[in-house]
């Protein structure tokens, strides 16, 4: 599904809460029966996050990121695991160099391997597309695509509305904290889409 909307329309923070980087004031969160605040670790399990933050240790390479990050998630022989991962976003080339040495476009596809990494059921992406050239962009939208097809989810905002309507089956709106708009993709055209993104912009997402 694509989550839209203006700034501070409270995207980001509704993915900060569901990625349980965000205590909410009220209300639950139940991911596979699982509430994510009661039974944290068993939830975390299933969900991957890509902020438009890399958050990353600039000082350590790719493989070094990688193996802190699949630690932290208990996983055991991960190595090959990290080796296709690297590879998928072509980044094995590039391995052993430090983070901050890569571009803006190679941190933001060393963020994606890590999200993925532990192999989550559930992918929320917050501008994943900022910073990318046209061959990233290839990359990332291959990649989601790819997910899709796994029986996966993936929870994508993004300005870009044109790819985050093609990428998804669901499309929703954000307008003042509150979902302003709802639709499957194949009940509404893309200008239809766009023009309700507008009309919500134009009263003050």
């Amino acid at each position: 599904m694509t989550l839209a909307g203006g700034n501070g329309a409270g995207k980001t923070t509704l993915l900060k809460i569901l990625a349980k980087l965000m205590k909410p004031d009220s209300g639950e969160i139940h991911i596979f029966g699982k509430n994510i605040w009661q039974e944290s670790d068993a939830a975390r399990r299933h969900i991957g996050f890509l902020s438009h933050q890399i958050l990353m240790y600039n000082e350590l390479n790719a493989l070094e990121n990688l193996r802190f990050t699949a630690r932290l998630f208990g996983m055991t022989d991960y190595d090959t695991r990290i080796t296709n991962v690297l590879k998928r976003l072509h980044l094995y080339h590039r391995q052993y160099d430090p983070v901050k040495t890569y571009s803006r476009g190679m941190q933001q596809r060393l963020a994606l391997a890590r999200a993925i990494l532990h192999d989550p059921d559930i992918l929320i992406l917050d501008e994943p597309f900022s910073g990318l050239d046209e061959s990233g962009i290839d990359i990332f939208t291959e990649y989601i695509e790819s997910f899709r097809t796994k029986n996966k989810s993936a929870i994508l905002v993004s300005h870009n509305l044109e790819i985050g309507y093609h990428l998804s089956d669901e499309l929703h709106i954000l307008s003042r904290g509150r979902i302003g708009f709802s639709a499957k993709k194949d009940d509404v055209s893309y200008g239809d889409y766009h023009a309700e993104y507008r009309r919500l912009l134009d009263e003050g997402v």
